[in-house]
């Protein structure tokens, strides 16, 4: 049953009688659900290559950390936001998020230059608000940290591109970074740090970015979220348990469109943030932590 509305009525009311046969009609109280998906993933580790590696010659054998954050970017496609750590400190993570909470960003990475790490938060096309990059900075005795990536990815949804940590390092800080805003986003495995796409076109793939880290004693444990809830803004936190110390924060969904993740106040937790209105069946955010001791 369709109706035309004539261009010369701004409005007009509709009487309509229903024949039937006397029995009840029921509606749903609650949207249906989907079916689960059943995900499948391929993953490749093409074009790794290292950019720097440092090591602390201080510190104790606790670890003393602390998030930094970058001025916001412009707003605009491809603008650029970095934060660095100070004297004495060690890059362990990198994260981003959008202000507005939209999953409109191209994701971070890590740069190497002069002895030392930079996080950087990259804005996407068609953004409407600032991204921020947030690096965790620790330091520790003996600490060493080598920088990775590797990619692209192959074009397609679902489709991953890794890195694998050397020696007895750990993928403490996991990015995922991309040129035209389609990514699922990055988590640590605990040997790889893993990147996923969003995007069907040729061009849509994505690359992976790693700081694996180790130091005497240092053992890691991932940890992960619930999942957050399907609007917008919404978020998925987890924290360490008592005794660890957070080093990488990262989000993570099989269905994209993440708003970024960063560590919480206490400096013990990662908050993921949803970057969409999300229909019932379709993944959230998961945020993901990656907790030392």
């Amino acid at each position: 049953m369709s109706f035309k509305l004539p261009s010369d009525i701004d409005h007009v009311t509709w009487a309509v009688d229903v024949d039937g046969n006397g029995d009840e009609i029921v509606l749903p109280t609650h949207a249906p659900t989907s079916e689960p998906v059943k995900h499948v993933h391929h993953v490749i580790h093409d074009h790794t290559r290292t950019l720097g590696q440092v090591t602390s010659s201080s510190g104790t054998d606790q670890w003393t950390c602390t998030t930094r954050y970058s001025e916001l970017s412009a707003i605009g496609d491809d603008k650029t936001t970095d934060i660095s750590c100070i004297s004495g400190e060690i890059m362990t993570g990198c994260s981003s998020r959008t202000m507005d909470g939209s999953s409109v960003r191209d994701g971070e990475y890590y740069q190497f230059s002069n002895g030392a790490a930079t996080c950087r938060a990259v804005n996407a096309f068609q953004s409407a608000a600032p991204v921020q990059a947030v690096a965790r900075c620790c330091s520790r005795k003996s600490l060493q940290c080598t920088y990775m990536t590797a990619g692209p990815s192959l074009p397609g949804k679902e489709e991953q591109i890794a890195v694998n940590c050397p020696g007895h390092s750990f993928p403490v800080g996991c990015t995922s970074y991309t040129y035209f805003g389609f990514m699922d986003g990055a988590y640590s495995n605990g040997t790889d740090c893993v990147a996923q796409g969003d995007g069907a076109r040729l061009d849509y793939t994505v690359f992976v970015y790693a700081a694996c880290c180790q130091a005497p004693s240092m053992t890691c444990h991932v940890r992960r979220s619930a999942p957050s809830g399907l609007k917008r803004g919404d978020r998925a936190s987890v924290t360490c348990s008592t005794g660890e110390t957070l080093l990488g924060c990262s989000v993570y969904s099989e269905d994209g469109s993440t708003g970024g993740a960063m560590p919480d106040g206490t400096g013990r937790g990662c908050t993921a943030f949803n970057g969409q209105e999300r229909f019932p069946g379709e993944d959230s955010v998961t945020a993901i932590a990656v907790c030392c001791t």
